[in-house]
């Protein structure tokens, strides 16, 4: 139901005639105005704020036209562009990510890799000055290995880039444990780049939290520091308890 919800109010959205009688109707505003924040940016830096001042974070995604033409996908980059000065401008952007869909970028268009990640890079490059980042969007099932070359590619340049797997897509589980090859720890990714740390002479305390512990160990962050020069001594015990009681309470999940 919810997969249905999503796709018709996308198509309505890229529909001005559409987009006008689903807004307006008593019937379906109410159900609009949960998923969509505003018709302009004025309209979603306010309901960005508002989410922010609750203590959640927020993703923003820009619904347009249906797009035809080079031209189309630049008017939609641009759309982005003045979103992270604006979320920059109000100090906003650091609980904000920006959520594309490389179809807008052009990724159906002929060239459409070489479109998409042009414009998706302008995007990144503008959200990692103002301190945030850039998730792509997943589409159809047609789209998924379009889409994860550009994320590839966007990587490179920008890696805090995400991308949306569908949990309903038979092939997910072998698309997530590849990309999750290619995540690190802090110290794993000094580790595995050979980048060399500032040296610093005393002692360290090291104490791996649960979710580190169980998801690749310590071993590289213990590496690091004695390459800066430290001492480090490793601190044994259960869980503290630091992560507050995630999952356990209502309201407190991941």
């Amino acid at each position: 139901m919810t997969m249905m919800l999503s796709t018709a109010l996308l198509s309505a959205s890229r529909n001005r005639g559409l987009r006008r009688l689903v807004v307006a109707a008593p019937v379906t505003r109410r159900v609009v105005e949960r998923f969509v924040a505003g018709e302009d940016l004025t309209a979603a830096l306010a309901a960005v704020r508002k989410l922010l001042n609750g203590g959640l974070f927020v993703t923003l995604d820009h619904l347009g036209e249906d797009i035809s033409s080079v031209a189309d996908t630049h008017a939609t980059r641009d759309a982005y562009l003045n979103a992270v000065e604006a979320l920059a401008a109000g100090n906003l952007a650091e609980g904000v990510e920006l959520s594309i869909k490389l179809s807008a970028f052009g990724l159906g268009l002929p060239g459409g890799h070489d479109l998409a990640v042009a414009n998706a890079e302008a995007v990144a490059a503008a959200a990692a000055d103002a301190g945030t980042t850039v998730t792509l969007d997943m589409e159809d099932s047609g789209t998924v290995d379009a889409t994860l070359a550009v994320l590839t590619e966007l990587r490179d340049r920008f890696p805090g880039t995400g991308a949306v797997l569908q949990a309903y897509l038979l092939r997910t589980p072998d698309d997530a444990a590849r990309l999750a090859r290619n995540s690190y720890h802090f110290a794993e990714f000094f580790e595995k780049f050979g980048i060399t740390p500032p040296h610093l002479e005393g002692e360290a305390l090291l104490w791996g939290h649960c979710h580190q512990r169980a998801t690749g160990g310590t071993d590289a962050d213990r590496g690091l520091l004695e390459r800066m020069g430290l001492k480090v001594t490793d601190l044994k015990g259960g869980c503290c308890g630091l992560a507050g009681s995630w999952g356990f309470e209502s309201g407190k999940y991941e």
